[in-house]
């Protein structure tokens, strides 16, 4: 792990038409030259919508501005790609004034410092602290995943990934209890409002989002964020499980557009498969639905593959469907649109419909689908 230091300075605050502009100037000791970006925590807000900034590195400094409606905290990354690396900080949330910002380490798992902030020092002291165990645990999983890839030449058992998968599930659901616990206990925390929507982003709509939600004081959800925030949470809570699929707007692998409309495929359990041809994921589940979907479609069972490839990548989407000899029926989603509109965050994203067209299932693995 590289550590380096990044001071940055918010030096100048402007409010017009209920907007803040800022300008981030810092400097990065043991690296010369690179690329500076600013990265939103989510992508769901109207805030990361707008074109963000990103500066070049100079001797180690660069400059950037933040041009924001919102008069409260607001979550970002900084992505900084050096000549032989590329990643980003942890979590920087700035408030709507001038700051200096220390960054001790360039990695995900390790927020920077800003001096003189309550809410920086909580992520530090409070929040970092209360989820170090599992932190330790997913580094650890993730050591052992990457030695088990180099191993097996990229290629390792199914068993031993499954029994990764596993492990990395129930971290995930230990993930959720402390994070609807640490909601609990800081109901007035910015902190909580946005690691819960950083962990929204990563994983999609869940039932234990919601109750951490709603363990946040009225005042924190009363705030614009706090409000936006709900309104994405109810629109992703009605398209989850026991909700109806719905009819989306599609392309066929011809590019023709169609709607795909679950009722068209008779009373079915059918497995909705979002994917993308470069998922290396996406691919390795193939094998395992080929198996079931010769051995149950006689009963009722039914695969439907929807990929998100751009325009660009249809006759690569179209040769892996090929090679891989996926006999279901294929559309794929141009312009995300669909992806969207579901809350998909990570892919291979899956859901399972019952027989009336209702979602029964999400990210079902293959044991549990047979």
């Amino acid at each position: 792990m590289k550590y380096f230091l990044i001071v940055v300075a918010l030096l100048a605050t402007g409010i017009s038409s209920g907007q803040g502009f800022y300008f981030i100037k810092g400097r990065i000791n043991g690296m010369d030259s690179g690329k500076v970006f600013l990265v939103p925590v989510s992508k769901e807000f109207e805030e990361s919508k707008n074109q963000l900034d990103s500066s070049e590195v100079h001797n180690g400094k660069f400059s950037l501005s933040i041009n924001s409606r919102y008069k409260e905290p607001f979550a970002y990354r900084l992505l900084i790609v050096g000549p032989r690396f590329s990643n980003e900080t942890g979590v920087l949330i700035i408030e709507p004034k001038n700051q200096e910002v220390f960054v001790d380490s360039i990695s995900g798992y390790v927020s920077p410092i800003i001096s003189h902030s309550t809410i920086q020092d909580e992520i530090r002291n409070l929040y970092m602290p209360f989820f170090k165990s599992l932190i330790t645990s997913g580094l650890k999983l993730d050591d052992k995943t990457d030695e088990l890839y180099e191993k097996f030449n990229e290629s390792p058992p199914a068993d031993s990934m499954k029994k990764f998968e596993l492990l990395r599930s129930k971290l995930v659901f230990e993930g959720d209890s402390l994070l609807v616990e640490y909601c609990k206990r800081k109901p007035n925390s910015y902190v909580a409002l946005w690691k819960l929507i950083e962990r929204f982003e990563s994983w999609g709509y869940k039932s234990e989002y919601l109750v951490a939600f709603n363990s946040l004081s009225n005042k924190l959800k009363n705030t614009e964020t706090g409000r936006q925030f709900q309104k994405i949470l109810e629109r992703a809570k009605s398209l989850s499980v026991n909700s109806p699929f719905p009819i989306l707007k599609l392309s066929d692998t011809s590019s023709m557009a169609t709607l795909f409309d679950v009722s068209k495929y008779g009373k079915k359990y059918i497995l909705i498969d979002y994917w993308f041809s470069d998922c290396t994921p996406c691919l390795k589940a193939f094998p395992a639905y080929k198996r079931l979907y010769d051995k149950y479609k006689i009963y009722g069972f039914e695969i439907i593959g929807i990929s998100v490839d751009a325009k660009t990548q249809l006759q690569q989407l179209k040769s892996v469907i090929n090679t891989n000899e996926l006999c279901w029926p294929q559309f794929v989603d141009f312009s995300g649109d669909s992806s969207e509109k579901l809350f998909i965050k990570s892919f291979p994203t899956t859901f399972l419909v019952n027989q009336d067209g209702v979602i029964c299932k999400k990210n079902i693995d293959t044991n549990s689908l047979e």
